[in-house]
């Protein structure tokens, strides 16, 4: 269960992390040639673009590594559990205080980087790296509905709880982690396979909780 499929997943960290080393390698030639050959206002500009976009790049770099940790983390803790990336939108912070929620890893003016854990009992929302925190566990009961909303840059998926708040999540292209957000059409496959292990969950809650009442009827 996932926005997209996540192909020999170490082969493709191996290319992001080569891919990063070579932009920075190129990046800081480009500048070395340029202060060699150009003025001192030329040399000035192409070191400070150099600096700006070799720490962009190591930024993402690190950004991703550690999403990659905290997926595999996520995944050993919830063995049974289909993981997928995703970042929660602004405001998302504000949608859990009436959750229960832990709050605290959870950014209050930019998007956080989280791990929703999907199995038979219901989803979470994990953060955080190699020991991450569980930030949210809802049971199927909790949720009222998987949406697909879409906007100028990102399609998100919202989690309608049955307490009525909107949890705004934007899931990856890859399932374990991605710069690029996934594509309108497999965040609507997403919210599909969502609502129908949420309408299987519900109703497998529903009968267990019926056969306990008969159970003490006895």
């Amino acid at each position: 269960m996932s926005a997209s499929s996540t192909p020999r997943a170490d082969r493709g960290r191996s290319y992001r992390r080569t891919a990063v080393v070579v932009v920075a390698g190129a990046l800081l030639a480009t500048a070395v040639a340029g202060a060699v050959s150009g003025g001192p206002v030329l040399r000035v500009t192409l070191i400070l673009a150099t600096v700006v976009a070799v720490g962009s790049a190591v930024a993402v770099a690190t950004s991703l590594r550690t999403t990659r940790h905290r997926h595999v983390a996520v995944q050993t803790l919830r063995r049974k559990a289909d993981v997928i990336e995703v970042l929660g939108a602004v405001g998302l912070r504000e949608a859990l205080a009436g959750e229960k929620a832990l709050r605290a890893p959870v950014y209050s003016r930019r998007r956080t980087p989280l791990s929703l854990a999907v199995s038979s009992e219901g989803v979470e929302l994990w953060a955080g790296g190699g020991a991450p925190s569980l930030v949210l566990s809802l049971r199927w009961s909790a949720v009222e509905a998987f949406e697909l909303v879409s906007g100028r840059s990102t399609t998100a998926l919202v989690v309608v709880t049955a307490r009525g708040n909107r949890l705004v999540l934007e899931p990856a292209r890859r399932a374990d982690g991605s710069p690029l957000r996934a594509r309108e059409n497999d965040v609507r496959d997403l919210v599909g396979t969502l609502e129908a292990a949420r309408a299987t969950g519900a109703a497998a809650e529903t009968a267990r909780a019926e056969a306990g009442l008969r159970r003490r009827r006895r």
